[in-house]
């Protein structure tokens, strides 16, 4: 073998070995990269859902009294005639 081709070979093949170590270290990255962006979301989630849990029976309270306050009060169309029949009663 010519010594240029050699040397071109002997190139070649640290190039190609260097390549090699690069896309190593970038797959790596990506690889940790995905890690933690799925235990990002994990945590997001299991913050949601714990959050949820705690507050629920506080949600569910203010529903039950906002229940209660919108039943007890009487429908308004209702109160609209009463105070008709009451403006009229007055008058007469």
């Amino acid at each position: 073998m010519p010594p240029y081709d050699k040397r071109l070979l002997e190139e070649t093949l640290n190039l190609s070995q260097e390549n090699n170590k690069i896309l190593r270290r970038l797959q790596r990255s990506a690889r940790i990269s995905q890690f933690f962006s799925l235990l990002k979301w994990l945590i997001i989630i299991a913050l949601t859902v714990g959050t949820y849990y705690y507050v629920q029976p506080y949600l569910d309270s203010l529903l039950k009294a906002y229940k209660d306050v919108g039943g007890s009060m009487p429908n308004f169309s209702a109160l609209q005639e009463s105070l008709k029949n009451f403006q009229g009663l007055n008058n007469k």
